[in-house]
């Protein structure tokens, strides 16, 4: 249940994906919570799988978050980080003679530029969710009441 007030905010939000259980809270009206207590399904088994329990939780996810994308940026730092210490390693191992010819500077440059690339598209991907954000056109902020306004100006 709504208000009306509560609906009107609501249509604020020109998206289609509209993914109600986060904006409902995010609007900012009081709400309530009513209790319960559920019965067992009469009517055989649920027809909501955990198929679609998962795409629910993506559209949330994918709808109020960029963290998937900053996560991109964050494994391709530490991908680089981690081909580094590898760099390191294949140096030390080198000087010592102690390294399978060709073995190590191939895997450490495949993991320096796999690193690269991952850096890149979390480069890419934080553009793209500023972009995601704007697109959007959620309101900045909602205005609860109107006070010494007069109605006609």
């Amino acid at each position: 249940m709504m208000t009306r007030r509560a609906v009107e905010t609501l249509k604020q939000f020109p998206e289609r994906n509209l993914f109600l259980r986060a904006i409902v809270p995010l609007i900012g009206f009081k709400s309530a919570q009513v209790y319960y207590e559920r019965t067992p399904r009469t009517a055989g088994e649920t027809k909501y799988p955990l198929k679609s329990m998962v795409a629910l939780a993506w559209n949330g996810i994918s709808n109020f978050s960029i963290v998937p994308l900053r996560l991109v940026t964050f494994m391709g730092f530490m991908v680089c980080f981690v081909s580094l210490f590898f760099i390191s390693y294949v140096i030390y191992r080198w000087s010592q003679q102690g390294t399978i010819v060709g073995w190590a500077s191939t895997v450490t440059i495949i993991t320096l530029f796999s690193g690269l690339q991952l850096l890149s598209l979390g480069i890419i991907g934080e553009y793209l969710a500023k972009v995601f954000v704007e697109v959007k056109q959620r309101p900045l902020f909602i205005v609860e009441d109107k006070i010494g306004i007069d109605g006609d100006a």
